[in-house]
């Protein structure tokens, strides 16, 4: 019998948008050369946002029933 596996993951949309702002940046593309890097890493960094406001969130909610 064969076995096939499946994988998930991969490139998401947050690093898709990332990595063409960094190009844009880096290649000094209007109007996104004169952005700060703050907001051209952006697109890195709301993952990580996001997992931290729903740990926050679910930490709330366990203190809360207690």
């Amino acid at each position: 019998m064969s076995e096939s596996s499946t994988k998930s993951g991969g490139i998401g949309c947050c690093t898709c948008i990332g990595i063409v702002f960094l190009v844009l940046k880096l290649a000094g593309v209007q109007p996104i050369a004169n952005w700060s890097w703050v907001w051209v890493l952006c697109p890195f960094w709301i993952p990580i946002a996001i997992v931290v406001a729903a740990t926050i969130f679910i930490i709330i909610i366990f203190e809360r029933t207690r």
